[in-house]
């Protein structure tokens, strides 16, 4: 069974932030951060949260241990659309920050890049974050950033068949523009604080 939220169609680009207001010649209303807003709370009723306070949108880091179904009934219920959320990054809790730039991690980051369209695509998500790691001890600067373009021209070919944008912050990455240059995507986006 497939769940698609409002904006969720597939078969159009993928939607940069800001060409969003641009495109409907209105600015999107902001979307209620779920983990910063209502992280005190169980994240499925963190949904319900950001309904009674009139948000329409959401985005939240990470959905993985909660089935797409009760999401996607979350989302349904309150009319809201989930607009963003993270590709998997690594063992959040003990502190990583995302692989994407770790050699020795390129296939768990690709398998994340699975699994995050295995959620986006039925909630009818057009963006992902993803979140390029901490600096690793050891790790040559030069690889690390290889390691990291070639792992986010995979995500975004990856993504784009189901248009899907790919994103990254400059607070990711400080060379952040130069290497969505490097990638050659026409899908990756910079992604800056406060965008809707």
């Amino acid at each position: 069974m497939q769940y698609v939220t409002p904006g969720g169609t597939h078969g159009e680009p993928a939607v940069a932030p800001a060409a969003l207001s641009a495109a409907t010649g209105a600015i999107p209303a902001p979307a209620a951060d779920l983990n910063a807003l209502y992280g005190e709370l169980a994240f499925l009723d963190r949904f319900d949260a950001a309904a009674q306070a009139g948000f329409e949108r959401v985005e939240c880091l990470f959905p993985y241990l909660y089935p797409v179904e009760q999401i996607a009934h979350r989302l349904c219920c309150h009319g809201l659309h989930l607009v963003r959320f993270c590709l998997p990054a690594g063992d959040w809790v003990g502190g990583e920050r995302g692989i994407a730039n770790q050699p020795s991690r390129c296939a768990e980051f690709r398998y994340g890049v699975e699994e995050a369209i295995r959620y986006a695509r039925p909630l009818g998500v057009r963006q992902l974050r993803c979140l390029t790691g901490l600096p690793q001890p050891g790790l040559a600067p030069e690889l690390a950033r290889q390691t990291l373009v070639n792992n986010l021209r995979h995500a975004a070919a990856a993504l784009k068949p189901h248009c899907i944008a790919l994103l990254i912050a400059p607070q990711d990455a400080p060379d952040a523009a130069a290497i969505i240059r490097d990638t050659g995507a026409d899908n990756l986006f910079l992604h800056e604080q406060g965008q809707p």
